[in-house]
Parts: C-alpha cells; sequence; structure tokens
C-alpha cells in the first residue's frame, strides 16, 4: 500500500489480535510511531519491497530496482535486532525466491531511501513524467542529483545515519560524473516502468513523502532551497 492509504487499515490490524506479527512494507520517512500506537511496538516491524512498476487494467508489469535483480525485499525489527520471528519471515521470502535481506536501523534506510527517490520523482514530473525527456535535459538532471545531495544533508543534519553507507557516495562523486550517469540510468524501458511509471501512478504517495521529509528538513535546521524548488513539482492533490 502507499504510505498514504496506510492509515485506513490501521484500524482493522489493531482489532485483530490472532495476528502477532505485522510487516509494513513500503515507503515511509515519519518513521513507525503511528503504527506502535495503534497496534503496540511488540507487533509491528518495518520493511520494504525492492520493485517498481505500472498497472493497467488487469495486467501488472514491474521491474526490480536493481537492473537484473527478480525481485528483492528488506525488513528489519524497530529496535535492529536479529530476531526469531525475522528470521522465519526471511525463510518465508526465500521459500518463494525472494531473497530478504535484514535491516539493521530500517526506519534510517527508509529515510535514505525518501531522500534519493523524492528528488527522482519531482525531476519526471518536471520533465512531463517522461523519463527519456529527463535523460535529455541536463539542467533538471543537475537539479535533481542537487536535490539528492541536500536530502542526505538534512538526514546528517537530523541525526540519522545514511543507510546504507553506500549513499554517502552521493555527496563525495563529483557532480558532473553523476548527472551523466543518471542520464544513462533512465534513457531506458527499466526507468519507464520502475521509475516514471511508478513515480507517475504515486503522486498522492510523493506528497506525502514529501510533506514528511519536510518535516525532517525543519528538525535538521539545514537550508533546503533544492528541495523546496522540487517539491513544487509535485500535484498538489486534495
Amino acid at each position: 500500500m502507499r504510505k498514504n492509504q496506510v492509515a485506513s487499515i490501521l484500524p482493522a490490524l489493531a482489532a485483530n489480535r490472532r495476528t502477532p506479527n505485522v510487516l509494513f512494507m513500503g515507503n515511509n520517512v515519519a518513521g513507525a510511531e503511528e503504527y506502535v500506537r495503534a497496534l503496540g511496538k511488540e507487533r509491528v516491524l518495518l520493511g520494504f519491497g525492492g520493485v517498481g512498476g505500472i498497472r493497467k487494467d488487469n495486467e501488472i508489469r514491474y521491474m526490480a530496482v536493481m537492473k537484473g535483480d527478480l525481485g528483492r525485499a528488506y525488513a528489519g525489527e524497530l529496535d535492529g535486532s536479529f530476531s526469531a520471528r525475522l528470521k522465519e519471515i526471511a525463510r518465508a521470502f526465500q521459500k518463494t525466491g525472494i531473497p530478504l535481506d535484514v535491516l539493521r536501523n530500517p526506519d534510517a534506510w527508509l529515510k535514505t531511501h525518501a531522500a534519493v527517490i523524492l528528488p527522482l520523482a519531482c525531476a519526471i514530473y518536471r520533465a512531463g513524467g517522461d523519463n527519456y525527456r529527463l535523460a535529455k535535459d541536463r539542467r533538471t538532471r543537475t537539479l535533481m542529483m542537487h536535490g539528492v545531495r541536500e536530502s542526505l544533508r538534512v538526514l546528517q543534519g537530523a541525526g540519522v545515519p545514511i543507510t546504507p553507507p553506500a549513499y554517502q557516495m552521493y555527496l563525495k562523486l563529483p557532480m558532473m560524473i553523476q548527472v551523466a550517469l543518471v542520464g544513462n540510468l533512465l534513457s531506458s524501458q527499466h526507468a519507464a516502468i520502475s521509475v516514471a511509471g511508478h513515480a507517475n501512478a504515486a503522486r498522492d504517495e510523493m506528497q506525502t513523502l514529501a510533506d514528511e521529509f519536510t518535516g525532517l528538513i525543519r528538525k535538521s535546521g539545514v537550508a533546503a532551497p533544492v528541495l523546496n524548488e522540487l517539491y513544487g513539482e509535485i500535484p498538489r492533490l486534495p
């Protein structure tokens, strides 16, 4: 489910006392507090499904976020422990052919994920929802990558560890190289389905995530003029 839809199902999940473990797999910047209030801390796990795609009529087309990957899932305990139930969940995913990576800090992982995808989605919107058009628009790609860099600085200012640490490369790699690399990635059917397709279908969720990330910006005290400009590209929905 999209992040903006989760609140509607929390009462039903809270009433279901026969299910002791609830794994929320999806975008989340605000953290697990809302889930914990509704269900109790002992029932909540956080995770993510590493695929993106589009739905048309009765057909779903999806691609994994990483090329060559058939699909991957992520999950973790709020306290970072490798619990017995987490091991059982990992085995269940493995049986389906979808490997599950255990997250030691799922909240930080989800915040970092949003820090990267929000500028990307906003750049897609600025390019009219067209990833191929964005791939040819160096100016917007440059703005996007400055937005990613700014987002990561916000995380640092808010005391959120960049997770996985490899994402720190966006703070160090020369901007010229980043802009060129992302241009190549966007010039593909893979990006059309897993990036542009998802961003265009989930504008309401991106609005919610941008609102949540704006709260992080305020907490961090980091100036974010690029993010403020990019977030203005998200259609404001009722």
